[in-house]
């Protein structure tokens, strides 16, 4: 059966559709004709591999190279597999009976570019492209986000008229372009349930008015990253970022800015805020005299920077000492001036925060001299 568009349903009001376009070019740009349509068999698949060898190793000519590279200069416009695809034919001829096999040509490509075509539909030849990864219909007067390749992993919809979104197709789509559209809330929830892997979201400029609801669709994807909602009427509550920040915990970027979480860690640490002191223990030979001291941390290396933390600290100094204390530094000089014996004394301190610290945080000696 080879392919034909003359009598298909998917010619829609005299504009195009995804998949006429395809084969339009297929035919006038790399001039592949009496496509046929079905299915390529493991046996054709080797013996056009075996033909696309051959003749590699035969072709050494530098004018064809030349002659295929200006060529793919309109290719790349709208997909680089198209030039590599163009290379093939160059080898082994446009009339190779394994080349004209639907299968082959819909497979061989990985991204398409149609934007500003004027297409009008997204039909169900779209989803036969076996390893399309990308697909680009920005600008165009597409209604419905439907047909999409099993693996698609990116699409992008800008400057449509989409109103809906139908029939799963992609299970393993990233990331969904749909800004300035005309999206309503409802369809977020076919959008979460057609879709449920994605990524990122892009459908800023739409109708959605419904934060709530919009919250409550968008919990259901567990690896939601980004989303952009700017431009939608929801947005004009001034609450609304804080909301959807605080709604979707998995979410790194809003409206392209940065959601700064708190870690566990810094959690932890403002439970105890304003609850702990320093306590300072003194042992010298009677009941060790206690003293409240408060005191502040600055954390630099937390999500949120510049918070103050007030800890509790225990300061303890062993000895029952008399004399004059002298840095380490001064300890030389000590030592000439007196042949008495020096003590020395050990301080520590502990942070006493239960189950988040608890180890010394700094040891400094210091030297007396008998009185």
């Amino acid at each position: 059966l080879l392919l034909s568009f003359g009598s298909e349903k998917n010619m829609v009001d005299n504009g195009l559709v995804v998949s006429q376009l395809f084969w339009n070019l297929i035919s006038e740009e790399l001039g592949i004709h009496g496509v046929v349509d079905r299915k390529m068999t493991d046996k054709e698949r080797l013996k056009l591999q075996k033909k696309i060898e051959r003749a590699s190793a035969r072709s050494d000519s530098d004018s064809d190279e030349d002659r295929i590279e200006c060529d793919g200069a309109d290719l790349s416009k709208w997909s680089p597999d198209a030039i590599n695809l163009q290379q093939i034919t160059h080898l082994v001829g446009v009339n190779c009976a394994e080349l004209c096999i639907s299968e082959y040509i819909t497979n061989f490509f990985k991204s398409i570019n149609f934007n500003k075509k004027k297409l009008t539909e997204i039909d169900s030849r779209t989803s036969s492209f076996g390893e399309l990864a990308e697909l680009y219909l920005n600008n165009n007067k597409i209604e419905v986000m439907r047909n999409l390749p099993p693996t698609l992993k990116e699409v992008y919809l800008y400057s449509n008229q989409i109103s809906s979104v139908s029939q799963p197709g992609s299970p393993g789509l990233l990331h969904a372009g749909l800004g300035y559209n005309q999206l309503c809330d409802s369809q977020i929830a076919n959008l979460v349930r057609f879709y449920p892997n994605l990524v990122s979201i892009d459908v800023s400029w739409n109708n959605l008015c419904d934060l709530d609801g919009l919250a409550s669709y968008l919990t259901h994807l567990a690896s939601l990253k980004m989303l952009y909602v700017v431009g939608n009427p929801l947005t004009l509550k001034k609450s609304y970022w804080n909301f959807l920040s605080s709604q979707l915990q998995h979410l790194q970027v809003l409206d392209d800015i940065e959601i700064l979480r708190e870690s566990e860690e810094m959690k932890k640490l403002k439970s105890f805020k304003n609850k702990s002191s320093l306590h300072s223990s003194m042992m010298s030979g009677r009941s060790p005299e206690r003293k409240n001291v408060k005191a502040s941390f600055i954390i630099d290396d937390m999500t949120i920077p510049k918070d103050t933390i007030d800890v509790g600290l225990d300061i303890n100094v062993l000895g029952n000492l008399k004399g004059f204390c002298f840095t380490e530094d001064h300890l030389a000089g000590v030592e000439e001036l007196t042949d008495k014996k020096l003590k020395e004394t050990a301080y520590w301190a502990k942070i006493t925060l239960p189950g988040l610290v608890d180890q010394p945080l700094l040891t400094a000696t210091k030297y007396w001299k008998e009185d």
